[in-house]
C-alpha cells in the first residue's frame, strides 16, 4: 500500500469526523421503501420480477432482486423435520439500505485487527478495493443503537441480498447501465482467536464494489452525521439529508444563493425509493414528516406549511407540491467543514492515482 493510500484511508476514517457519504453513489434510487412487497415466491422456471422506479417518462431505475432459497412462509416441513425451502425473489429495501450505511460506517473505524475487536477496513491491493471486517452481532448492535431491530438471520439475509441484487438505470435517450450494490464479495471465516471484544465464532468480510472503493480512495466523499442519518425513521428524511450534504454546498443565512432550497414533492418521493401514493394528501404528509424530522435533528429550520409550501396545479387539480427549506447554523458548519475535508481528500486521491499509474508502468 502506498503512503498516499494509507493517508487517504486514515483520512476517510478520521475519528474526529461523524461520517462520510459517497457522493452520487448515495443518491441513486436503488432501494424500495414503504409498503412495497419485498419478497416474492418464485414458481418453477419463472423469471425474476423486476420492480421499476420511474423518475420520468424516459428515465427509470429497474430493481433486479436477489434469488434466495429460504424456509417457506407457510412453515411447511420436510419428512425429516427440516424446514421446506422455497425460492424467493428478495428486493433490496430499508433493511439493506441501513446495512449498506453501516458497512460504510464500519470502514471509518480505522484498520481492522482482531486485537482491537471493532469493525474496520482492510485494503486489498490485488483489487485496489476496500473491504470491512465485522461480526453479525456487531452489525446488529450498531443498528440497535439507532433503534433499528433485526435478528441475526435477517441481517445475514440482507447481506446476501446486497451481494446478489442488481439495479439498472435506463434513459431512453442515451443510457442503459446495470450495476450491483456495495457488496462485491461476501465471505466469512472462523474466529480462531476469540477474545472479550470479539466472542463470535465467525467474522464476516465484505469487499466493497469497485465504484464505492474508488469513491473512497479518490476522495469523493463528504462529511455528514452518519449516526444521525441511521437513526432517522423516515427513508425520505435520510435521502434528503444525503442530498443536502452533496448538493447544498452554498448553504447560508446571508440571503445569498443557497439561503434556501426547493424540494419537489413527487421527484423526492420517487428518488428516495418510496412509492408515489395515489392519495395526494398522504404524499404531502410523508414529505412534511420527513422535513419535521430533519428539523428535529438540527438540519433545517422549522418548516411552516402556510409560508413554505406551494401547490402546483393543473386546472383545479394539485399535481405536485414545492417545499422551501432553510439551513441551520449546524448544517452550514457541517458543509464548510465538509468542503475543506473534501478538498484535502481529493488531493490525496490525485496522488494515489499518480502512484497507481506509476506502479502499473513499472510492472509492465
Amino acid at each position: 500500500m502506498s503512503a498516499n493510500t494509507q493517508k487517504q484511508l486514515h483520512f476517510f476514517s478520521n475519528s474526529m469526523g461523524k461520517g462520510n457519504t459517497l457522493l452520487d453513489y448515495d443518491l441513486e434510487p436503488r432501494f424500495l421503501h414503504g409498503n412495497v412487497e419485498k419478497k416474492s415466491a418464485l414458481a418453477d422456471n419463472s423469471s425474476k420480477l423486476v420492480k421499476t422506479i420511474a423518475l420520468s417518462n424516459s428515465e427509470r431505475y429497474e430493481i433486479h432482486p436477489a434469488t434466495l432459497s429460504l424456509p417457506s412462509s407457510d412453515g411447511k416441513l420436510n419428512e425429516d423435520g427440516t424446514p421446506h425451502m422455497t425460492q424467493y425473489a428478495v428486493y433490496p429495501g430499508t433493511r439493506e439500505s441501513l446495512i449498506e450505511d453501516c458497512l460504510i460506517l464500519f470502514a471509518q473505524n480505522g484498520e481492522f485487527s482482531v486485537e482491537k475487536g471493532e469493525p474496520g477496513y482492510r485494503y486489498d491491493r490485488e483489487t485496489n478495493s476496500i473491504g470491512v471486517y465485522f461480526t453479525l452481532y456487531q452489525l446488529r448492535r450498531e443498528l440497535k443503537k439507532m433503534s433499528k431491530e433485526y435478528r441475526l438471520e435477517e441481517l445475514r439475509e440482507g447481506l446476501d441480498v446486497l451481494a446478489l441484487s442488481k439495479y439498472r438505470y435506463i434513459n431512453e435517450d442515451d443510457r442503459n447501465r446495470t450495476r450491483g450494490y456495495i457488496v462485491a464479495e461476501l465471505d466469512s471465516m472462523p474466529n480462531r482467536r476469540p477474545n472479550d471484544m470479539i466472542r463470535s465464532d465467525r467474522i464476516n468480510f465484505v469487499l466493497f464494489d469497485q465504484r464505492a472503493s474508488q469513491r473512497i480512495l479518490g476522495g469523493h466523499y463528504r462529511s455528514y452525521d452518519a449516526q444521525c442519518a441511521l437513526s432517522m425513521k423516515s427513508p425520505i428524511a435520510r435521502f434528503l439529508y444525503k442530498q443536502f450534504t452533496h448538493e447544498w454546498q452554498q448553504a447560508n443565512k446571508k440571503q445569498q444563493t443557497g439561503h434556501y432550497k426547493v424540494i419537489e414533492q413527487n421527484e423526492t418521493i420517487l428518488a428516495s425509493g418510496c412509492p408515489l401514493l395515489s392519495n395526494v394528501t398522504k404524499r404531502k404528509t410523508n414529505i412534511i414528516k420527513a422535513l419535521n424530522e430533519l428539523h428535529s435533528v438540527g438540519i433545517i429550520e422549522k418548516f411552516i406549511e402556510e409560508r413554505d409550501m406551494v401547490k402546483i396545479k393543473e386546472g383545479r387539480r394539485t399535481v405536485d407540491v414545492q417545499f422551501m427549506v432553510s439551513p441551520t447554523n449546524l448544517f452550514i458548519k457541517q458543509q464548510i467543514q465538509g468542503y475543506k475535508k473534501l478538498q484535502e481528500s481529493l488531493e490525496f486521491g490525485r496522488q494515489i492515482s499518480v502512484d497507481e499509474n506509476s506502479r502499473k508502468i513499472q510492472v509492465s
